[in-house]
This record gives structure tokens, sequence and C-alpha cells, in this order.
């Protein structure tokens, strides 16, 4: 409402669209993961289970490393979203310190009260402390499954360069149909699986 109401200058407008479409796009993200819980426990027990879990080192190597840049990142990106809000947390308390609110809003009460304007303050620098651990939540959730994936593909690519080096290994010497089918079939459902993964 202040944005509509109150709003007399450009960097007012700003900062409070800025500050809308924020809240906006985060409860967006979690509603999403809320409505979606399931499917994602889903997605991550697929990759927990056959075909998509590593079956030899090679393949436990790939996860690793992918797991591990996956880590790497959401650290980083967690240790830069504390810092920033750290930042906005502080210059918000110094800003209730000198009797202005840390976001400018328009509220149907009387913030000139001690009461209803700390209260106000405290509301709004627990919102955006919460914006960020869900904002930060839900990124790395999605990057990682992403970065899931291309393990997944990474995985499939050293499986059949294994396929074909075993083809050209018995090239000579002549091998049971059903056994190279069923690898096959075994291959196709892996690959199919990282598909569902996907959409």
């Amino acid at each position: 409402m202040d944005i509509l109401l109150v709003v007399d200058n450009i960097d007012d407008f700003a900062t409070n669209t800025l500050m809308f479409l924020t809240i906006v796009a985060v409860t967006c993200k979690a509603t999403i993961v809320v409505v979606r819980r399931n499917a994602i426990i889903k997605l991550v027990q697929t990759l927990l289970t056959a075909p998509c879990k590593p079956r030899d080192e090679n393949e436990m190597a790939i996860q690793r490393k992918f797991n591990k840049f996956i880590r790497s990142c959401s650290i980083k990106y967690s240790l830069l979203a504390t810092s920033s809000v750290t930042g906005v947390t502080v210059r918000s308390v110094l800003n209730v310190t000198q009797g202005y609110l840390p976001y400018r809003i328009w509220v149907p009460y009387d913030t000139d009260t001690s009461p209803m304007f700390l209260i106000t303050s405290i509301q709004q620098i627990v919102t955006v402390i919460f914006v960020t651990i869900i904002n930060v939540g839900t990124e790395t959730l999605v990057f990682g499954l992403f970065l899931q994936t291309c393990a997944q593909f990474e995985i499939f690519e050293n499986r059949l360069h294994k396929l074909i080096c075993n083809k050209v290994a018995k090239y000579l010497k002549p091998a049971s149909s059903n056994k190279e089918r069923a690898v096959i079939s075994e291959y196709i459902h892996h690959h199919l699986s990282i598909y569902k993964l996907v959409i």
C-alpha cells in the first residue's frame, strides 16, 4: 500500500517495489516447495536407487566430484547470503535506534508509539532473515538437482563407454545376445530415468 498511497519520489518507489517483488518471489518459491514436497522427495529417492545409484568405483568418483562441487557452491552461497543479511540487519538495527523503521511501509496503525514501533521493526528484520533463508534453501535445492542430473549423464556416459570397450574387447568372441540385450535394456532404463528427472 505504501507504493500506491505514500511514495512521493523515485528512490522510495524503487526500493519499495524491489522489496515487494522479492517478498512475492520468495512466497512463490516457498509455496512451490511445500506443494511439490512429495515430488521432490520422490526425485531424491530416485537418485538414491538403481539405476541412478553408482555401481563401481569410477561412478562413485563421478558422484563424489559432483557432490563436492554442489556442497562447495552451497556453502559459499550460504556464506554470501549470511554476510549480506548480517549487513542489512545491522543497518536495520541502527535505523531502529535512530527512530526509523528499517523499511518504509504503510500500516493501518500509528508506529510512533514505542511498542508498535518495536514490534513492526522486529517483524521487518525477522522477515528479511526468513526471506534470505528461504531463498538460499530453494536456490541451492534447484541448483543441486540440476547438477545431480549432470552427474547422472556423466555416469551414463561412463557406462556406455564401458559397454563399447567390452564390445570391442569381445569382438572376436561371440557373446550371449540375451545378456547383451539385458545390458542395453538396463542402460535404456537408466537413460529414461534421467529423462524423467528432468521433466
